[in-house]
């Protein structure tokens, strides 16, 4: 059996108007360009296809295709199309649904009634094709972004300024490093005291001359003779306060940091100020809860086999940019993406 659906959807791009016989007509319908005071938009027109079942006559047009395109007789494309007709009617009967293409598709209601629904597609608007909508932005919208710029700039401004307050605190921080080393050099160097224990005191009397006794071989000394020398080795000390340090500055982020991430946001934008990508979420939400210092701050987005953890998103990539060079150091190859 021979199909209309090509014939109709060829004769719908030329006419206005394509007649089913026994079936029903689809219609052109056109609608003028507007513009659309809420949403400060210039509407393209358009042209939609519609359905009227009253309209089922034999017009030949339908007909006409099927001659030139089949090279069959008029009587022969009269049967096709009547068979095509039958087709549909049994296929809405069972409760399905009749594709017509690239047009639409037709259902049967509750009531028994035949619905057509329209698809958008360029075959139907080719008058129109290449026509865009157009959206204006107020002066309010313009002034307001300007602000709102002009503030997030002065923000980034006041941050940087304050910046050097993040280095005297690693400065205090080293300098009382390089103050417990000192110390614990100091106090695990033994000090050899050469103090005599028989002082000479003035006096008229002469001095008694007494032979000095032999001094004992070094085999006779005894164990309590022998003062033990203790000193402390201050590796794991220093080691270990080098750590707590390490993660008391890595616990406690940078206050203006977090200040501009919460003021631009994650929820909306274009560019993605991004910390990593994994290649599962797994991968990414252990990344997430393993990094203390943007915790609550960080999202997942997928961008197709892989997963981006990003900390801000925004549509102005030089507020991502500026946000990406406060970073901490641990996240210095983080980078701004789409």
């Amino acid at each position: 059996m021979i199909s209309l659906i090509q014939h109709i959807e060829y004769l719908m791009m030329n006419n206005d108007c394509v007649v089913i016989p026994g079936w029903g007509a689809l219609i052109a319908q056109y609608s003028e360009s507007f513009y659309n005071e809420k949403s400060h938009v210039i509407q393209k027109p358009q042209r939609q296809v519609a359905f009227n079942a009253a309209v089922n006559h034999n017009d030949g047009l339908l007909a006409q295709s099927l001659i030139r395109r089949e090279r069959i007789t008029y009587t022969q494309a009269v049967q096709c199309i009547d068979q095509n007709v039958e087709s549909f009617k049994k296929l809405l009967a069972q409760g399905d649904e009749l594709s017509f293409g690239r047009l639409g598709f037709f259902h049967a209601t509750s009531k028994g009634h035949i619905e057509f629904v329209p698809f958008y597609h360029e075959t139907a608007n080719d008058e129109y094709f290449g026509l865009r909508s157009v959206k204006f932005r107020t002066l309010a919208e313009i002034q307001a972004e300007q602000q709102a710029q002009q503030q997030f700039e002065q923000a980034v401004a006041a941050a940087m300024q304050r910046r050097p307050n993040h280095w005297r605190r690693w400065a205090q921080m080293a300098a009382s490093i390089a103050v417990l080393i000192g110390l614990a050099v100091l106090l695990s160097t033994p000090i050899i005291s050469n103090q005599n224990t028989n002082p000479n005191y003035a006096s008229l009397n002469l001095p008694q001359v007494k032979k000095a006794a032999p001094a004992a071989p070094a085999s006779e000394w005894s164990d309590a003779q022998q003062a033990p020398l203790a000193v402390a080795l201050p590796r794991q000390a220093l080691a270990d306060v080098h750590q707590r340090a390490a993660k008391k500055v890595e616990a406690q982020p940078d206050a203006d940091v977090a200040t501009l991430i919460d003021r631009v946001g994650a929820s909306s934008g274009e560019y993605f100020l991004i910390i990593s990508t994994m290649s599962s979420e797994k991968q990414a939400q252990k990344f997430i809860d393993a990094q203390p210092s943007l915790q609550g701050r960080m999202h997942l987005a997928q961008s197709g086999k892989r997963f981006r953890v990003y900390v801000a998103r925004s549509d102005d990539r030089a507020s991502l940019e500026a946000i990406r060079k406060m970073l901490p150091q641990r996240y210095q190859d983080a980078w701004v993406g789409n």
